[in-house]
């Protein structure tokens, strides 16, 4: 199925190569391609509902005149579904170069213009430039100050002596507890944890795991804290705002 551009959707960065400036994206996965596709023919069948519907009404009436409110009114209805399938495929589109690292800036000014919420759109402008770093992208910069966190946790504390090291390296080799007793995640368990939700694209998840690190170390990952934080609010921002698109097409075919 070749690629429909409503009226009013940006084309000046459909297309771009890296050759071209754009930064190169990530490979959707196969499932989520399925999922575009499928919401593409959606849009697409709209599209061409609306278009002939519009041919319908700019025939010049011959034999039968509708009184002008109600010719008013299935124009405005028309107005209306047309408005939202673009609306829907912009937000389509912005969701996609999203999720494949790659710029998205026309599609956001159009959809301001076209009244979106403007707190979602706020969380996604950082990225709508240059694109927004993937799961592994943010892995990379996380994996030196994971290993530092890691070692932080095995030094012995200033004036230990070498049986207190000894006993922390044994611990740390065998950890009997209770089963009622609360253990906390040492840094082993919740360093691994954030690199493996990383390494899959898991925002959610890497979050949940960062969030228990202690706030010693929170603190010294706090620049990282913060990048995924808005990396992450950016991929909640882009899911509401397609599904809000998706409810308005629904109100206006109504």
């Amino acid at each position: 199925m070749g690629e429909h551009i409503p009226r009013g959707l940006p084309q000046g960065k459909r297309g771009k190569t890296a050759e071209g400036g754009a930064k190169p994206g990530r490979a959707p996965a196969p499932e989520e391609d399925d999922r575009f596709a499928l919401l593409e023919g959606r849009v697409d069948a709209m599209a061409d509902e609306i278009a002939k519907l519009r041919e319908k009404l700019d025939q010049p009436k011959i034999e039968t005149r509708v009184a002008p409110e109600v010719d008013q009114a299935v124009r405005a209805a028309q107005g209306k579904a047309l408005a939202a399938v673009e609306t829907l495929a912009l937000t389509q589109s912005l969701h996609r170069e999203l999720e494949r690292g790659r710029g998205f800036a026309g599609e956001l000014d159009a959809l301001k213009d076209r009244g979106a919420d403007a707190q979602l759109l706020a969380a996604l402008a950082p990225y709508a430039e240059r694109g927004a770093p993937s799961g592994k992208d943010l892995l990379a910069v996380f994996a030196p100050i994971g290993k530092r966190l890691r070692a932080s946790e095995d030094a012995a504390a200033p004036g230990a002596s070498m049986t207190d090291q000894l006993l922390r390296d044994a611990q740390k080799l065998v950890r009997v507890r209770p089963v009622t007793e609360g253990a906390k995640p040492t840094m082993d368990v919740l360093v691994p944890l954030i690199e493996k939700a990383l390494a899959r694209d898991d925002l959610a998840a890497a979050a949940d795991a960062f969030v228990k690190l202690p706030d010693a170390a929170k603190t010294q990952a706090k620049d990282f804290g913060d990048s995924l934080s808005r990396r992450q609010a950016a991929e909640q921002a882009a899911a509401t705002l397609l599904a809000n698109a998706i409810a308005g097409l629904g109100h206006a075919k109504n």
